[in-house]
């Protein structure tokens, strides 16, 4: 069974570093024709870090980039990278030999007039020498998202290390989380219910904060120790059956005949969209339900005390019927007696 990493995201704080006059700003990251992620998703305040699936296909995942305020006559960005705080506005950032704090790239991007640029996120991490620092984000094997930051200088200079204005550079946040969260721990291993019943979980990850849980309902058997077509510790299939934010779901047995059982497994999503293994089983049946209120129930209505079973149409309004008209009768008995 393979052993799911734990993601937990990290909140953008307020950079350390200048931001220098070029404004950049992530406007969207593209797969060929498919557009994965837009502005919406890419904003200072987004927790969504380039995930495991992402890093895997590094070479064809392209980033597209606004730049203002760049100087006249740009055609090409210098471009660096750096983990943490790190300054590479600064010279002895970007010095050349052992005291070096920032990673040269390997590509500089071409700068369009129209005011875009774009990297592939294999070239946001590929160096222009072995012995250039910072990590590669996407081989990381971190539990918890890793922040970046990536710079581009504008002087027309392929690796500039030396001294830069203020206006002929600028920087933008980015993160990578490759890490995927635990799979839940289910509250039970058999339920039983009629119309629809309520599958709870625990999740096991750090931070839950911005976690989402996809429910998965092999149908496959048809008694509790049949074995189905999932399993526990298995990669989470594509389409779920259910998508919620809370630690539970109720699941619908409706379709399904009186005994017949069911497995239920669940899967978390952290908030890069890094996925965890399925969780062990939940094996629902659905059992017969009479009267009012056990039908209530089965579909997940509360009972009121009001409720009188066993009697043909029986609920709340049927039940205060009964119950003056067994009044009226008695009273009418009394006043004949005393007749």
């Amino acid at each position: 069974m393979a052993v799911a990493l734990t993601s937990v995201p990290l909140a953008i704080s307020s950079p350390a570093h200048a931001q220098g006059g070029i404004t950049i700003t992530r406007f969207s990251v593209e797969q060929g024709t498919t557009v994965i992620l837009d502005s919406s998703e890419l904003g200072s305040s987004s927790l969504r870090g380039y995930n495991a699936a992402e890093c895997a296909a590094a070479s064809t995942i392209v980033t597209n980039f606004t730049l203002m305020n760049v100087p006249s006559g740009t055609t090409i960005l210098d471009a660096w990278l750096s983990n943490g705080t790190t300054d590479c506005s600064l010279a002895t950032a970007r010095q050349t030999g052992n005291g070096r704090q920032c990673r040269h790239l390997l590509v500089n991007p071409d700068y369009d007039p129209t005011g875009t640029a774009q990297m592939t996120l294999a070239e946001m991490f590929e160096p222009a020498s072995t012995s250039e620092p910072v990590d590669n984000g996407c081989e990381s094997s971190s539990q918890t998202a890793i922040e970046y930051t990536l710079w581009f200088f504008a002087t027309g200079s392929t690796e500039n290390t030396g001294e830069v204005q203020s206006t002929q550079y600028g920087s933008v946040k980015f993160r990578v989380d490759v890490g995927a969260p635990s799979a839940p721990t289910p509250s039970a291993t058999t339920l039983s219910g009629g119309g629809s019943v309520s599958v709870g979980w625990s999740a096991t990850s750090t931070n839950t904060a911005n976690e989402t849980y996809r429910v998965y309902v092999d149908d496959s058997i048809s008694a509790c120790g049949d074995t189905g077509q999932l399993a526990a510790g298995d990669v989470a299939p594509t389409d779920a059956d259910y998508e919620v934010s809370a630690l539970s779901a109720r699941v619908n047995l409706s379709s399904y005949a009186d005994d017949r059982s069911v497995l239920v497994f669940v899967s978390a999503v952290d908030a890069s969209e890094n996925q965890s293994v399925l969780s062990s089983p939940v094996c629902v049946t659905r059992i017969p339900t009479v009267g009012f209120c056990e039908s209530l129930e089965a579909g997940g209505q509360p009972c009121t005390n009001s409720c009188v079973a066993g009697v043909g149409g029986s609920g709340p309004v049927h039940g205060a019927w009964w119950a003056a008209a067994a009044a009226l009768a008695v009273a009418y008995r009394r006043r004949r007696a005393r007749r």
